[in-house]
């Protein structure tokens, strides 16, 4: 290693300081190390003895708050090991070992026998609209009389007017209480389903309070998310009372970053979609507002409507290329969905280090199917997400659509393929290392290995939907083609357990419910939603089904 410096001893100090206090993770901390001096393997070595300050003061290395052993440890590291009897060991809310069980050499305050377990990393719903819960079932509904018809997907905006617009108008009903009540239901559905974090997208701010019961519902949960605060202004979409100025909603950001920033919840600007802000410009602005609070960017990167907003402005290239050439673009942006892009944009979203996160199930009913090939092929990972109501089954389901989705887009196009590309080994990455990165964690979650946030996931494989895993050689194909939410024994982050034993630990599961059920009914008669809700009560036929 170099001679150290006094500055950079300094620097060394500070780094641990940081990453003790949380304000950094493992990959931040390793990285700063290597500035000063330190190799990868000596900065590694460093690192493994300050993951537990407490317990290397108290002079016992080998002592851990919880330690799982025997269980069937998928790591997600940068080796992609598995260990099909191994370990893992969690102190002062760090990994401090994970290995062959053989090797163990912990002692935890509290063992857990993980024979017949999977232990993994925590899933990551990498696009999300949590207050949307509130539209779950809502494709099924039948049209009553005297109610408008949807506009046809060939009338994008119409659309674009009829949904969007809609949800930003009722959003004035959305106060911090309901928001809260709505949110903790759907991040209780996530929990259970293994999901230990989130991102949302919340672009309904017309009550400016709405999007404090989000973040409320997210801090008491204990799970991780990127909260994309969303301002809309775009004339075509919405009317003049409901357009939002871009300084109002940087504003909004700045204060939002001040009450609810911290280790596992971040905050950050975006002008939602090219279709939905008002010009360029806006775009810039907002980028550079970002940039001045040090905070990330988002925005939805979808080529269908990013096509009509091009078409419009007389711009002759894709959305990418006019991002770019607007200078917006590079490691700070999460674009999401990414879809019917121009072949060449592809290559420049890894050029400039963009994010990504991929939401097959939209392009599955419209028959399109999606080009997630386009991205592994320039050695992007993405990520995945759920779309809120659209699948809101969870990740599981969302793994097995993503492959259907790239089958469905092969077939559209004549491709043949000597192997498949959905593999279980590549859509399970996608659903948690894909998902750390995408929403700018991946320093502290996504993967298992020494130094993270003791996160990760237990999963019952005696579940009979598991089995018979052929001698434990399909258990990882058997979570992807087989997988369901119940499946998910208990779910811990920062080790700290959120679920266990299939309990929830942080809300009273009934209660939680009950609730929801309340806001919803008040918020429906508030909005007006009771008059396009199905019919199906007493004395009323629907699609001939009689209610009695």
């Amino acid at each position: 290693m170099a001679t150290t410096k006094i500055s950079d001893s300094v620097q060394v100090k500070g780094a641990v300081s940081d990453y003790l206090s949380g304000k950094i993770g493992r990959r931040s901390f390793l990285l700063r190390l290597t500035t000063v001096g330190f190799t990868a393997a000596a900065a590694q070595q460093y690192l493994e003895l300050v993951a537990a300050p407490a317990s290397l003061q108290a002079g016992d290395t080998n002592q851990v708050d919880t330690l799982l052993r025997g269980a069937y440890v998928i790591t997600m590291d940068d080796q992609r090991q598995v260990y099909t009897n191994g370990y893992l060991a969690i102190r002062d809310g760090k990994i401090v070992g994970v290995g062959r069980d053989s090797e163990c050499t912990f002692r935890g305050g509290e063992t857990i026998d993980g024979s017949d377990m999977v232990v993994m990393p925590g899933l990551i719903n990498a696009h999300n609209h949590l207050v949307q819960v509130a539209s779950r079932g809502r494709g099924d509904d039948p049209r009553r009389p005297g109610v408008r018809p949807s506009p046809g997907r060939d009338d994008m905006q119409a659309r674009m007017r009829n949904l969007v617009g809609g949800q930003i108008a009722e959003a004035v009903h959305w106060d911090e209480d309901r928001t809260y009540n709505m949110v903790r239901l759907h991040l209780m559905a996530l929990l259970k389903a293994g999901t230990i974090g989130t991102h949302d997208q919340h672009f309904t701010n017309v009550n400016k309070r709405s999007i404090d019961g989000v973040l409320r519902a997210i801090d008491d949960s204990g799970m991780r998310a990127l909260v994309a605060r969303g301002t809309a202004n775009h004339p075509d979409v919405l009317p003049q009372d409901l357009r939002e100025d871009t300084e109002v909603g940087l504003q909004e950001v700045e204060r939002l970053r001040s009450r609810w920033n911290s280790s596992r919840i971040n905050v950050v600007p975006s002008p939602v979609a090219v279709a939905y802000i008002a010009s360029g410009d806006d775009i810039v602005k907002m980028k550079r507002g970002a940039e001045a609070m040090g905070a990330q960017f988002e925005m939805e990167l979808a080529g269908n409507t990013g096509h009509m907003v091009m078409e419009a402005i007389g711009w002759k290239g894709g959305v990418i290329e006019y991002l770019d050439d607007l200078g917006v673009l590079d490691d700070s942006v999460l674009g999401d969905k990414g879809h019917l892009l121009q072949d060449q944009e592809y290559q420049l979203w890894k050029d400039r280090g963009m994010k990504v996160c991929m939401v097959p199930t939209l392009r599955i009913t419209d028959g399109l199917g999606l080009p997630a090939d386009k991205f592994t092929d320039v050695g992007i990972l993405p990520g995945l997400g759920t779309d809120s109501m659209v699948t809101p089954s969870g990740l599981w389901r969302v793994m097995r659509l993503i492959i259907y989705a790239q089958q469905m887009k092969d077939r559209r196009e004549g491709v043949r393929r000597p192997e498949a590309w959905g593999y279980s080994e590549r859509v399970l990455e996608m659903a948690t290392r894909g998902g750390a990165w995408a929403l700018f964690m991946e320093d502290r979650t996504g993967s298992l290995e020494v130094g993270k946030d003791g996160d990760c996931i237990l999963i019952d494989g005696q579940r009979p939907y598991l089995r018979p895993n052929a001698e434990s050689r399909r258990i990882v194909s058997d979570l992807v083609w087989s997988g369901e939410s119940d499946m998910v024994d208990s779910v811990m982050v920062a080790g700290k357990f959120l679920m266990r034993n299939r309990e929830c630990q942080i809300w009273d599961e009934r209660e939680v419910v009950e609730t929801a059920e309340k806001t919803l009914t008040s918020l429906n008669k508030d909005t007006g939603g009771d008059q396009r809700l199905p019919l199906r009560v007493p004395g009323q036929t629907v699609r001939g089904w009689k209610y009695l």
